[in-house]
């Protein structure tokens, strides 16, 4: 079995412009990130935290937003899926070829590449980066 780590960076679905998105989604589990997934949320839109943060990290979020704007902030962990019985499905799924999820990953690199997995994220060149953390990045 290969090590791999998959690099994201957080999402804007649907934003032209800060504040105009309609589902913003960190993944990194900084308070930072999530509330600038938050303030880039137009009115009636939804920040989905998906990152984990630090047990003591506490989110400060500009409060009359919430009500005047409609604004929400939704958690998810593993898309809000049952792990010990969703897992064993998708996983069932990917092996008989009904779930492509290779697809997803547009880079696969080496850990030595990790500056310039992070480079294509930035640039929106790369939907998924895995990063190989075995020895020599093929095995």
């Amino acid at each position: 079995m290969r090590a791999c780590l998959v690099l994201c960076l957080p999402l804007a679905f649907g934003a032209a412009q800060p504040g105009d998105a309609r589902t913003s989604a960190p993944a990194t589990g900084r308070t930072d990130a999530m509330l600038t997934a938050f303030l880039s949320t137009r009115p009636r839109g939804a920040a989905v935290l998906i990152g984990i943060p630090r047990a003591d990290a506490i989110l400060p979020l500009p409060a009359l937003s919430i009500p005047r704007m409609e604004r929400r902030v939704l958690g998810s962990l593993y898309g809000s899926s049952r792990p010990e019985r969703d897992f064993v499905t998708i996983l069932d799924l990917y092996r008989r070829g009904l779930l492509p999820l290779d697809r997803l990953i547009s880079h696969r690199l080496s850990l030595d590449e990790l500056d310039h997995g992070f480079e294509l994220l930035r640039s929106g060149d790369a939907l998924r980066v895995v990063l190989d953390l075995s020895q020599n990045g093929s095995g």
